[in-house]
């Protein structure tokens, strides 16, 4: 997300998609299971990212150290 600040809530959101995609894919297979919590253990888990790296201050995100906004 540090490439596309602007558009962290699209990347957030593309991310949380692909995951119910994936789960969907998998319920079409026949062989895999799809399940609702699993794509809600990679939701939490694209959030778990990117709540620290919203809250933190600059110098404990890298942008400090790069010089880049």
């Amino acid at each position: 997300m540090r490439r596309y600040p602007r558009q962290a809530g699209a990347v957030l959101a593309g991310l949380i998609v692909w995951g119910g995609l994936i789960e969907l894919m998998q319920l079409a297979t026949g062989w895999r299971y799809g399940e609702w919590i699993d794509w809600l253990a990679d939701a939490i888990g694209v959030l778990a990212v990117w709540l620290p790296w919203r809250l933190l201050p600059d110098r404990l995100t890298g942008r400090a150290l790069t010089g880049r906004t």
